[in-house]
């Protein structure tokens, strides 16, 4: 039994990458259509250099898997997972400062009922006109343009 083990550094993968691609005759245009990567971003993967470090192990898997690679061959070599956020980070860029939500002055929370208020008041007034003219309607004559009343004369002085 030994009491240290030897560390086994994992070989780089982006130079395996390229070489498998060669090596089955892919283009990068075709391993760009397959696995839905651009050709810069295949490129950056087998220089070991991925553009975006949060994307790189997923895109290392697809390009694996299209070459027809067991991934979990290769886990050794592949970019680390990305960092999980806790339960305490904010997901917003400006997290250190807490945004309060507006606030509605008293009119603006009054407005919905104002609108309803005008609504009635409107309403109210058409009906009333419309049985105003329901009424007058009914109406023979009108005494006060029939009368034989005629406003008195002031003396004048």
């Amino acid at each position: 039994m030994k009491l240290f083990q030897p560390a086994t550094i994992a070989p780089p993968l982006g130079p395996l990458l390229r070489e498998a691609r060669e090596a089955s005759a892919f283009s990068l245009e075709d391993v760009a259509k397959a696995t839905h990567l651009s050709c810069e971003e295949i490129e950056a993967l087998e220089a070991d250099r991925p553009l975006d470090s949060r994307r790189a192990r997923i895109q290392v898997v697809s390009y694996l898997r299209f070459l027809q690679l067991n991934p979990t061959d290769f886990k050794d070599s592949l970019p680390s997972l990305p960092q999980l956020r806790t339960g305490n980070q904010s997901f917003l860029a400006n997290a250190t400062k807490r945004i309060k939500p507006p606030t509605k002055s008293p009119l603006e929370m009054l407005a919905p009922m104002g609108r309803l208020a005008l609504t009635l008041l409107i309403t109210i007034t058409l009906f009333g006109a419309w049985g105003l003219m329901r009424q007058l309607s009914r109406v023979r004559s009108m005494p006060w343009v029939f009368s034989t009343y005629s406003v008195p004369v002031l003396p004048s002085r």
